[in-house]
């Protein structure tokens, strides 16, 4: 993959025989399988994690994926006929599903389904089936270090490690998560990336174009990924001169994702043809119109591609204010970026200095990542960053930087991006998961040679084997605790059947509101994912009213604003867990809500108090089978507001 101005083809490198590359092909499925089975038996092999029934195991993100699978399913996996005017997941307002959410895995989980029959329980079925997809991302790392290197030992050296890094498995035992699907999808972009720059085919390229556009319109995030991706390419022609884009037949795959992001509902609606993706994208493409100036001196390049990117930024934010959606949709994403490089990954004591979208998303998956924790997760796969760092900085200081292998520093170059990325939010971890172990492979064998770069190769390989275990030995689903939940999210379901009449709203937390959609057809008024502006208005005038208004101020919200007349409190997500008192602005730190305000009502863990409420009525309190005397109750309460 040579990405220098120069029109020549570049001399690929040797590759292994037809022979080598079949028997390859034999032990990477050998892989891919070995992975597949040690996400499921893990997942299925926890103690908390209940094969019969689902019920307590759904909640947030994935309850909402497992609602959407269901619904699926009873279409007999086509498309729902109200799938694109939703009344369930956000009460009372209609939401197109395909628009708003990046929909996929469901109707392939689906199909499955239809394929064995309705024989295994959907949520276990889900877990086999996206265990199994989860694992295809080592593919791509397969068959970019093939196409860099051209050698399948090597190949297969790297597609090893990364199915011994725990990063690769950040997702093990949730049933249903984006990332499952569109990851696959982005690692097999990198290779027929690096493939269509080798063979220079529109059909190579077009390929490549397609494999974009599918894991953007899979994962929301991967957008993110693929503008890192993107930006490295601009870094090169800044650095080099060589402009990816002025390769031969090159705008092919840059008008297949714009094809893709015009066909799919999602990406049309979020504006994917105008996303940073395709904005750097462009502005390469233009520069490739002044190649004089450009490609001879930095400046003129640096002006080139700034003006074609501002014009193309500016059309896009113009395009977004005019129509909603789009870019403005991730603007809580974009401020949180700046908030954590602000704050230098720490969240700030006083939460209410930043906004709340801003400390609405810094939770979870998207919070800091320890360093620890990094290192653990990466392990050994860090020393494809001491391989990397090194060979950079030559690059970076060589004065005929054109003539470095393009392919090797692009991924070295995207490496060491990613991690920082990785370090200000979590679930970013999954990207240096994917490229570390390209990157150790390819350096190992250029700072070493064949021979002692292999042997190296191979005790990493035994060392992050050995550890690997240990992860797996010692591996406990964080999802599933405390596992009293579970019992307690099972039976606060039962509550909502016997107490709510069919078809009425329910109004609940982000978690809690999973749970509901996942078991029962009881609309919900806050969704799970907020990637729109409403979903974020709505959240934070219910956080507004529950932590910082009257019990009165509360009916009123639910009976007005969401038209809804139950309410279910989760007392473990609103209180024990923290993250919610920092998205109300009180910080984890607050020992008891503000008095006179709901949550010092509704968070009561005396029963007297809950139904003593005026203009509201408690109907369930769910019970603790472990609670001692002096220590907090159950964690639902289930009320309904008075006429």
């Amino acid at each position: 993959m040579e990405l220098a101005h120069d029109p020549t083809r570049p001399e690929a490198p040797p590759r292994s025989s037809a022979g080598a590359r079949a028997l390859g092909l034999l032990v990477l499925l050998a892989i891919a399988a070995l992975s597949s089975a040690a996400r499921i038996s893990t997942a299925l092999g926890d103690p908390n994690f209940d094969t019969r029934s689902a019920e307590g195991l759904l909640k947030s993100d994935p309850g909402l994926l497992y609602s959407l699978t269901r619904r699926v399913v009873e279409a007999g996996g086509a498309l729902p006929a109200d799938f694109r005017a939703d009344r369930r997941i956000e009460h009372p307002g209609t939401i197109d599903v395909l628009e708003q959410f990046t929909v996929g895995q469901e109707f392939l989980v689906a199909w499955c389904h239809r394929l064995v029959g309705g024989e295994v329980p959907l949520h276990v079925l889900c877990v086999w089936v996206m265990g199994i997809v989860a694992s295809l991302a080592v593919l791509g790392v397969y068959g970019l270090t093939l196409e860099l290197s051209g050698r399948v030992g090597w190949a297969l050296g790297a597609a090893g490690l990364w199915a011994l890094l725990p990063a690769s498995y950040r997702t093990l035992g949730f049933v249903l998560v984006r990332e499952d699907l569109s990851l696959p999808l982005f690692s097999l972009q990198l290779w027929l990336l690096a493939r269509a720059a080798r063979l220079r085919t529109a059909v190579a390229f077009a390929w490549a174009g397609l494999a974009l556009g599918a894991a953007a319109a899979t994962w929301h995030a991967t957008g993110f990924l693929l503008a890192l991706e993107l930006a490295c390419l601009a870094v090169w022609y800044l650095h080099t001169g060589g402009n990816p884009l002025a390769l031969r037949r090159a705008w092919v795959g840059l008008a297949a994702a714009l094809a893709v992001g015009l066909a799919v509902p999602v990406l049309r609606a979020k504006m994917f043809a105008l996303s940073p993706t395709l904005q750097i994208g462009g502005a390469l493409l233009l520069c490739t119109f002044l190649r004089g100036a450009p490609a001879s001196r930095r400046l003129a390049r640096a002006a080139c591609l700034a003006s074609a990117w501002a014009a193309l930024a500016a059309i896009s934010y113009g395009c977004s204010r005019a129509l909603g959606g789009g870019i403005l949709d991730y603007s809580h994403v974009f401020e949180l970026l700046v908030a954590k490089l602000r704050h230098l990954g720490q969240l700030p004591s006083d939460p209410t200095s930043l906004s709340f979208d801003v400390r609405l998303m810094w939770q979870g998956p998207f919070e800091t990542l320890a360093l620890g924790k990094g290192a653990a997760q990466l392990s050994v796969g860090l020393l494809g960053a001491a391989v990397a760092l090194p060979a950079l900085w030559r690059w970076l200081r060589a004065r005929a930087p054109a003539s470095a292998p393009g392919g090797e520093a692009l991924v070295g170059i995207l490496t060491l991006v990613s991690l920082p990325v990785a370090w200000l939010i979590q679930r970013t971890v999954v990207l240096p998961g994917l490229l570390l172990p390209v990157i150790l492979a390819l350096g190992l064998r250029r700072v070493l040679g064949e021979r002692r770069g292999a042997a190296a190769l191979a005790v990493a390989l035994i060392a992050q084997a050995l550890l690997f275990g240990g992860f797996l030995r010692g591996h406990s689903i964080s999802w599933y605790q405390p596992p009293e939940r579970q019992l307690m999210i099972a039976d606060a379901l039962r509550a909502v059947r016997r107490y709510v009449p069919e078809g009425e709203p329910i109004v609940c937390d982000f978690m809690s509101s999973g749970a509901v959609l996942a078991h029962t057809d009881h609309p919900v008024c806050l969704q799970p994912k907020y990637e729109s502006g409403e979903s974020r208005r709505r959240a934070e005038e219910f956080f507004d009213a529950f932590y910082r208004r009257p019990p009165e101020a509360l009916r009123a919200l639910v009976r007005d604003r969401f038209q809804a007349r139950y309410l279910l409190i989760d007392h473990f997500t609103l209180w024990r867990l923290g993250v919610s008192r920092t998205v109300a602005g009180l910080g984890p730190g607050a020992r008891a809500p503000l008095p006179g305000t709901a949550a010092s009502v509704f968070l009561s863990d005396e029963e007297e108090v809950l139904r003593g409420v005026p203009g509201f009525e408690l109907l369930y309190y769910s019970p603790d089978p472990h609670r001692t005397p002096g220590e907090p109750g159950g964690f639902y309460r289930l009320l309904r507001v008075e006429d």
